[in-house]
């Protein structure tokens, strides 16, 4: 990814510094000084993009930062990794091999109009409406967790995953009748929007 990213920036025209961690990249904004930075958000070992693109926003605001992934939406890109830093674009990989796409997502950053560099997929069945804590409550729901577990990773009491879990039926309008199960629907409608997550 790393390779096509920068054969595809230097025929635009673009100069290019690539790093393989998060490290390497603190380093390349130093010596580099990029107008922008592509950050993918899961770098292996260390810290995540979007840990690595907080860092960056604080010391270096002028650089512009563009995050890359393979989740269709950043509902699931974000999930126990922190909030996306503001003024950031977000693009899904499967379109930076169309360089328009590419091209178009830098320019809006460096333009400071990141939220037209926001191209997730648009929200199906209103996911995308749940407050955090009830994304992540459908988030652990969507990875075939148990209430109990899921109030073991939320801090909650099990008693209040279920309150959750019944603000969310009624908010994606799931309803028990006609035969449904309502977590497999929720779950459904949760892959539907940000893809299968990862354990």
């Amino acid at each position: 990814m790393s390779a096509l990213l920068a054969s595809s920036l230097k025929n635009a025209g673009f100069e290019v510094a690539s790093a393989s961690n998060a490290a390497d990249a603190r380093k390349a904004v130093e010596t580099f000084d990029p107008d922008i930075m592509l950050i993918d958000i899961f770098l292996g070992s260390g810290p995540s993009g979007i840990q690595l693109a907080n860092a960056v926003s604080q010391t270096h605001p002028e650089v512009g930062l563009l995050l890359l992934t393979k989740f269709k939406d950043s509902l699931s890109s974000m999930h126990d990794l922190g909030e996306i830093p503001p003024n950031c674009g977000f693009l899904r990989k499967d379109l930076v091999a169309d360089t328009d796409h590419l091209i178009a997502a830098i320019e809006a950053v460096l333009g400071d109009r990141a939220d037209e560099a926001r191209q997730e997929m648009a929200v199906h069945g209103g996911v995308g409406d749940l407050n955090k804590k009830q994304q992540q409550v459908l988030r652990l729901l969507a990875e075939g967790l148990t209430n109990s577990e899921i109030a073991n990773r939320t801090d909650l009491s099990v008693k209040s995953v279920e309150r959750y879990l019944a603000q969310i039926f009624d908010e994606l309008g799931i309803s028990a009748e006609n035969g449904v199960n309502q977590r497999v629907e929720a779950a459904r409608r949760y892959y539907l929007t940000a893809g299968i997550p990862e354990r």
